[in-house]
């Protein structure tokens, strides 16, 4: 059991959560790592055929390419000598079908929350969908839905470190060919089942991308050596910090991994390893030195508030700080787990200890996968724009466009 779970609570307050109620009366019984070569096998088909369905087809590259083509026209018109960049998943080529457009405008003027103010009212005069600003973050961003092909998007400002983690996660991609794929379905396992939001207090799409890293970096046969060089070889500024962002070459690197599992076995001891190791009673998730490090070695030890006590008391906002720390590769003084609330730490317990018991009992990846929450589920992207008017007669079209 974690250390929260072996803390002193009512199991009242853990109605939602029965596999971490399962683990407290210890009835939750799903040890040790699926053997079973014919289920593996299957599990593995299964999740080829679902990175098979998550390739970025020409159609949705263009239309992409599209909406940040129009962006970058409005918004650098707007704001004189700013230049819009576009990073994340899509770009380390870790991007699921549905994913995001994540763009960083660079511009010497106003303050970050003020010009997203300004880009906010921009999208919604340009026919932008949910426009929701969201200031209080680390990075502030301004997210929308483009009203055609409704795919999302994040705009931040100044957002320069973002160009950096991005290289180090394409580089950690191109290491090894069963690292995408993981990656992949650990991303696609967290949006499904609710922990992947971090608006509602759970882990961001790139924490979970960090956390599948360093999973890879210490198994006992790892599968990738650590790229952060900190050696001080290449160095930024930003927003008056430095950042050490050295990255090493892959042709430098003198490293052949031993490991020969395939991908679903290597997610079967990543499920298992979460659900009956947890790394975060002692530990911080440093993709940055390819280690699990001491807690104490950083002085990040878990501040009070407990997610035990907040849990039970609702007066309890904010968790303290480090419940579940994962350390930003560059950004060595940022935690990703600041995000977190009490229901969010419980909620990614509960799921890790369900998908591991589902492995347990032999389930399918649709199963493992199932979306929780359907209003929160991501549709395909709409790219064939004149859909609607194809049934229509011409006279039809013309007198709705006079």
């Amino acid at each position: 059991m974690t250390n929260f779970e072996k803390a002193d609570i009512d199991v009242r307050y853990l109605k939602n959560y029965s596999y971490v109620k399962s683990a407290i009366n210890g009835s939750y019984n799903s040890d040790g790592i699926v053997q079973d070569s014919e289920y593996l096998l299957d599990l593995d088909k299964q999740i080829q055929q679902f990175i098979d369905d998550q390739k970025i087809t020409k159609p949705l590259i263009k239309r992409r390419n599209g909406i940040i083509k129009h962006l970058r026209k409005i918004l650098t018109n707007k704001f004189h000598n700013s230049k819009l960049s576009s990073f994340g998943s899509f770009e380390s080529g870790l991007s699921l079908s549905f994913g995001d457009i994540d763009l960083c405008l660079e511009f010497d003027g106003d303050a970050p929350k003020k010009v997203l103010k300004k880009i906010a009212h921009m999208l919604n005069e340009d026919g932008m969908k949910d426009i929701n600003l969201i200031t209080n973050a680390k990075v502030p961003i301004v997210k929308c839905i483009d009203g055609q092909s409704m795919i999302p998007i994040d705009i931040s400002v100044n957002n320069n470190l973002s160009v950096y983690n991005t290289e180090l996660l394409r580089r950690y991609s191109d290491l090894d060919p069963r690292v995408r794929p993981f990656i992949l379905a650990v991303k696609y396992w967290a949006r499904n089942r609710g922990i992947c939001q971090p608006t509602s207090g759970t882990f961001s799409s790139y924490a979970w991308t960090l956390i599948a890293i360093n999973a890879l970096q210490t198994m006992d046969k790892p599968i990738i050596p650590n790229l952060c060089s900190r050696d001080g070889s290449e160095k930024v500024t930003i927003g008056g910090k430095v950042f050490d962002v050295s990255i090493k070459q892959a042709k430098d690197i003198q490293f052949l991994s031993e490991n020969n599992d395939t991908v679903s076995e290597l997610l079967c001891k990543f499920f298992s390893y979460l659900a009956l190791d947890w790394p975060w009673d002692k530990s911080i998730v440093s993709v940055g030195t390819g280690k699990l490090l001491p807690r104490k070695q950083k002085n990040w030890e878990h501040q009070k508030p407990f997610a035990y006590n907040a849990i039970q008391d609702k007066k309890i906002v904010r968790l303290g700080k480090h419940s579940l720390p994962v350390e930003d590769p560059f950004d060595e003084l940022h935690d990703l787990s600041v995000v977190l609330d009490a229901e969010g730490v419980y909620e990614i317990r509960d799921e890790i200890l369900r998908a591991h018991s589902f492995i347990h009992d032999l389930k399918d990846w649709d199963a493992i996968c199932e979306i929780k929450y359907p209003e929160l589920s991501y549709g395909t992207p709409q790219l064939d724009l004149f859909e609607d008017l194809r049934s229509k007669d011409t006279s039809e079209i013309k007198k709705e466009l006079q």
